[in-house]
């Protein structure tokens, strides 16, 4: 009899697995694997040990203000401008003073001050209360004081760091790009009282004196301050050039001008400075010593710029304005280029060895170390041009600002005179 063959069912389960033995462990890997586990220990404790150094040597640096910078660093490194600028409107009702402070178009109201970027957004807003509002910008800091009034306020980029009230009216005022400001008020007994902050904002020092100051700057390094002032004596004008030391109350010099009007005072970057009278441009080296003068004989400048390493003076060349002269001054007081351009300048603003000059339609650069000047269009009704970095201007309008690249506006074709 044959035996029936038992066949498998296939029951539609997945066979069991077959368990082996335990492979023998690689001491090699778990060697490498120790000392990477050791070493995240050594990073992280590393890590710990910077951060509580850092902040225990930077401490006055770690505030919120930074931490907004850093926020937004890297928010607008990731914003990409298509095809240049955006126009920057905004209202125009009560603005009595613009400006170009760090990369941001800076519009000051009675009641507000506010920021734009070049894309056109508002980036931040203050709140202020003065009559007429008056900014000045150096570096990283920008002073708004209220000409006329008692109300001071510092800013960066993103804050008010401290504000002042002061018993009388303020006449002019300065800040360096370290935060050192002062603010020139008077006194019951004193036409004029220089208020001198640091760089920590605290007051340091009060300077007195028995003239009007008409112009004051500080150094760069925040070592040295110049002032111009002037006093009516008998039926006419005495102006005096006065330097001071803010951490030693020391008056470092003092020159007198006898029959002049001085308006205008400025540092150059090789610590030298310069002074702006009715009667000459005045020239003077680190040391005080004045190294030249250019007499103002049958000239009335319309403008004065005193930058780091030139001095540029404008000026109408007949009564209507219909032509205008641009000289430029090495910091020893040579003239280094006297150009003329066919219109009433409207605006100049300045950075490194280029010089832009605005009239009615027309923006002309200057290189002030070459000489080459180049000319192009822009719409009319232009009121002021302002640098936003090196490679851009900024042209206000009565309802508007438009940021250009200077490349870009600036070609052989437009004319090289």
């Amino acid at each position: 009899m044959k035996k029936a063959k038992i066949r498998d069912i296939d029951t539609g389960r997945t066979p069991e697995l077959e368990v082996h033995p335990e492979a023998s462990v690689n001491e090699y890997y778990i060697d490498i694997a120790n000392k990477f586990k050791t070493a995240k220990f050594i990073v992280i404790i590393l890590l710990v040990v910077f951060m509580l150094f850092m902040i225990s040597v930077f401490r006055s640096d770690v505030t919120l203000e930074n931490f907004k910078y850093l926020v937004r660093f890297f928010s607008s490194a990731n914003t990409v401008y298509s095809g240049g600028y955006e126009n920057i409107y905004y209202d125009t009702t009560g603005v009595m003073d613009v400006d170009v402070f760090n990369g941001d178009l800076v519009t000051v109201k009675s009641d507000s001050v506010d920021l734009y970027d070049m894309n056109g957004s508002n980036v931040a807003s203050y709140e202020i209360n003065q009559v007429s509002p008056t900014v000045v910008s150096r570096g990283k800091y920008m002073l708004v004081y209220d000409l006329g009034g008692n109300n001071a306020q510092l800013f960066n980029n993103f804050s008010q760091l401290t504000a002042q009230t002061y018993d009388y009216p303020i006449s002019c005022a300065a800040v360096s790009g370290e935060g050192m400001h002062a603010v020139v008020t008077k006194s019951l007994d004193y036409q004029s009282v220089i208020h001198l902050y640091d760089h920590n904002f605290n007051l340091i020092s009060k300077i007195y004196k028995d003239k009007y100051i008409t112009d004051i700057r500080i150094d760069s390094s925040g070592k040295k301050l110049v002032c111009t002032s002037v006093l009516a004596e008998g039926g006419r004008y005495t102006s005096e050039v006065m330097t001071y030391e803010p951490y030693t109350d020391k008056e470092e010099s003092k020159l007198a001008l006898p029959g002049s009007f001085a308006v205008r005072c400025g540092f150059f970057s090789d610590g030298g400075y310069a002074a702006l009278a009715d009667t000459a441009l005045l020239f003077f080296d680190k040391d005080n010593n004045q190294t030249e003068s250019y007499p103002l004989t049958g000239i009335v400048p319309t403008n004065c710029l005193i930058l780091d390493d030139y001095a540029v003076l404008c000026y109408n060349e007949n009564i209507v304005g219909s032509q205008s002269s641009v000289m430029v001054f090495s910091t020893k007081g040579e003239i280094l280029k006297d150009t003329t351009v066919d219109d009433k300048i409207l605006d100049t603003a300045a950075y490194m060895e280029n010089l832009y000059i605005l009239t009615d339609g027309k923006i002309t650069s200057l290189n002030m170390q070459t000489g080459e000047q180049l000319s192009a269009k822009v719409e009319g009704s232009a009121t002021g041009v302002y640098m936003c970095d090196k490679n851009s201007i900024v042209i206000d309008y009565s309802n508007m600002a438009k940021a250009l690249k200077t490349a870009e506006i600036f070609t052989e074709e437009e004319g090289n005179k």
